[in-house]
């Protein structure tokens, strides 16, 4: 019994993907690229619909939106 609840406190003090990652500095930086690379790639834009999204908001207000979706999944899950 004692093993079992050693294991079980192992698996609940395992870091978070949010801290495995670096926290949001990393992941800023991480996402910066991405967004640059995603709202020029030409395969992508080939889609009217991919390519009317990417151009309703500059890439600076695209980046803020993937936060709002991101804060907004963490509070979800967080609730639950």
């Amino acid at each position: 019994m004692a093993n079992q609840e050693r294991s079980e406190n192992k698996i609940e003090q395992k870091p978070s993907l949010y801290d495995r990652l670096g926290g949001i500095y990393s992941i800023a930086t991480v996402i910066d690229d991405l967004i640059d690379r995603v709202m020029t790639d030409a395969r992508l834009n080939a889609n009217p619909a991919v390519n009317e999204a990417h151009h309703k908001v500059p890439p600076a207000g695209f980046k803020y939106l993937v936060t709002e979706i991101r804060d907004a999944r963490c509070v979800s899950l967080m609730s639950t």
